[in-house]
């Protein structure tokens, strides 16, 4: 069975990033990954995970667009022909089969809250339509995924394309409704916060982020959580584009700084070379593409390079609790610990290049 993400290009791109190592850490019994829609370029397109071109139109509704491209995807011949529909926020935090994954529901329509949210409107006009044909009610779109047979989504196509009010109907419930599988209702875990998440713990199946929640903070709990990368995904490089000017080596200290968007979770990479002239390109590359390299990788301070353990969520959460989100690089690699704010240390191996009171280096004054 395959998985697939209709994609559009949001604010926080890292996302299918992370949602898609979660697949790879905890799926079974899936073959391949596509991606419809907007195409992310950290991965590395072939056999594993595969880019399904596809334009949405522009001045109709939503509901319109998410028919379209789910009737693309159920018509390309290479998607399997029952396939594991994937959100780009969808977060897994435990193993599961894909061809055995449940259909889960967040209720009937007497258990929908009335809110101002134009989402909200369409689930509620949605399964007042579908009532008002005699079909069930159940609230399909919970932030989890669910499985979609091909040819049964397009027959519901086909039906529900007869009705004026086609282009305002939510697929996922017509889907549900319409072909009603034995389904299970289930909380919708949609989290803000790192105290929200640190609420879950290790009791859900999987949780999704809410559109105010805290990426970057989220980002880097989760660049820890889902530590080994699939191998179709791609280092981060700055020199993948002329226009990426980020980086820099300035010839007073001899420092190569990252742009922060480069950079979930936050760090300050500082870099000394003193034996290499400043003015050699190839040498300046050198050295920020090993601090690249570096920062391209799980960062955990206790950890060895050889630990190749899977952390809890419980264990990545309580590992971000009370840090400050900065690593310090010395001589092009990186320190071997994460210091909390106000920490004061006088081992070079922490710190470079900051100001010292008396000697010593306080972590305070690490921007």
């Amino acid at each position: 069975m395959d998985a697939v993400f209709p994609l559009k290009r949001s604010g926080w791109e890292d996302a299918i990033r992370y949602s898609v190592r979660g697949l790879e850490r905890f799926g079974r019994g899936l073959d391949r990954i596509f991606i419809a829609g907007y195409k992310p370029e950290f991965f590395e397109y072939g056999k594993r995970i595969i880019h399904i071109p596809h334009t949405e139109k522009t001045g109709v509704p939503l509901a319109a667009r998410m028919w379209e491209k789910l009737f693309a995807i159920c018509s390309d011949e290479r998607v399997s022909d029952e396939f594991l529909l994937m959100n780009d926020d969808f977060f897994f935090l435990k193993e599961f089969s894909a061809p055995d994954f449940p259909f889960f529901h967040r209720g009937s329509f007497e258990q929908q809250r009335e809110t101002d949210s134009d989402y909200r409107r369409q689930v509620i006009n949605t399964l007042e339509f579908l009532r008002g044909l005699g079909f069930t009610d159940l609230h399909y779109g919970i932030h989890l995924p669910i499985r979609i047979d091909k040819r049964k989504f397009i027959a519901t196509y086909k039906f529900f394309s007869l009705f004026d009010e086609f282009d305002k109907l939510l697929p996922r419930l017509c889907y549900g409704n319409y072909q009603q599988p034995d389904s299970i209702r289930k909380r919708d875990r949609k989290i803000k916060s790192l105290d929200e998440l640190a609420d879950i713990g290790e009791s859900e199946l999987a949780f999704s982020t809410a559109d105010e929640a805290e990426c970057d903070e989220l980002g880097e709990v989760l660049n820890w959580f889902y530590r080994k990368k699939p191998e179709f995904e791609k280092m981060r490089n700055l020199f993948q584009s002329e226009k990426n000017k980020e980086l820099f080596v300035t010839d007073e200290d001899s420092a190569a700084t990252l742009d922060k968007r480069y950079t979930k979770p936050k760090l300050l990479a500082i870099a000394k070379e003193t034996k290499t002239p400043h003015t050699e390109d190839n040498n300046k590359k050198e050295i920020a593409l090993s601090i690249i390299t570096h920062l391209a990788q799980p960062i955990d301070p206790a950890a060895s390079d050889s630990d190749d353990a899977e952390p809890t969520l419980s264990q990545t959460v309580q590992r971000q609790s009370g840090r400050v989100r900065v690593r310090v690089i010395c001589a092009g690699t990186l320190g071997p610990k994460l210091l909390k704010k106000n920490d004061i240390t006088d081992d070079p191996r922490y710190v470079a290049l900051l100001e010292t009171e008396r000697g010593r280096t306080l972590v305070e004054k690490v921007k």
